[in-house]
């Protein structure tokens, strides 16, 4: 047998199936795929790394978020924000939820609700299947509220007219029941400010697929700009551990 042994090679392209360019590696060292590459062992990155597109992650192995969808609407140009898809309970078990929203653009201290979407269009979801409670500390001192048997979820209370509060919040959907928790920033139309909690549960029996915001002042609201990430999480079926555990 015959070896080859070179200390340094130059080219410019590597050719494989009928001259076709699959690798290239330039003068500084980058290299570039033009396909899916599969990688058997560990992969080292040292510096920073651009992607084009979401991760996606096998179930349960990373708590990795990918990217799912957006929806803007600018201040006074509508009343609701319908994201028909925002939720993929198919691949996702958690779908956290971020970003601005606002009251009514003309009308004072009104609230923001959440309603469900459903038919991966926007047919709303209002059966009164909805619970949650709220509370907020602002420096008129604490209130909230609860309700149950109703058609949505409050997530901001008291809005003041043209603000956007900054908002982040979790649904976790598992055996029928989606529950949500969150937070949100409080300013309302005077001199208040301050910090809401809320959380709740839908235990409707639709199949959930999108999401809508509006006031409930019914009018056009101030701008809105919201993103949705989702979880694959993984939790095992047939036993709680797998291996054994001693006590």
């Amino acid at each position: 047998m015959s070896r080859l042994i070179v200390t340094n090679v130059e080219t410019q392209n590597i050719k494989f199936d009928s001259d076709t360019t699959a690798f290239n590696i330039n003068s500084s060292g980058a290299a570039t795929l033009s396909n899916n590459a599969t990688i058997g062992g560990t992969l080292g990155v040292t510096g920073a790394t651009t992607l084009s597109s979401s991760i996606t992650t096998a179930t349960g192995h990373n708590f990795v978020p990918e990217f799912i969808s957006n929806g803007y609407i600018a201040g006074n140009s509508a009343s609701t924000i319908n994201i028909t898809d925002a939720l993929d309970q198919s691949k996702y078990a958690i779908h956290r939820i971020v970003g601005t929203v606002a009251g009514s653009w003309s009308t004072g201290n009104t609230h923001v609700f959440m309603r469900f979407l459903r038919n991966n269009d926007t047919t709303q979801v209002t059966d009164a299947h909805y619970h949650y409670a709220l509370n907020n500390d602002t420096s008129a001192g604490a209130g909230g509220f609860g309700e149950q048997n109703v058609t949505y979820w409050r997530i901001t209370r008291q809005s003041a007219t043209t603000l956007m509060v900054p908002f982040d919040m979790y649904i976790y959907h598992q055996h029928g029941i989606n529950f949500m928790r969150g937070h949100s920033a409080y300013h309302d139309q005077s001199t208040n400010r301050g910090y809401s909690e809320f959380g709740g549960i839908y235990h409707g029996t639709h199949t959930l697929t999108g999401l809508l915001f509006a006031s409930t002042a019914g009018n056009n609201t101030g701008s809105m700009n919201i993103s949705i990430y989702g979880y694959r999480f993984r939790q095992n079926n047939a036993s709680k551990f797998n291996g054994a555990v001693g006590i």
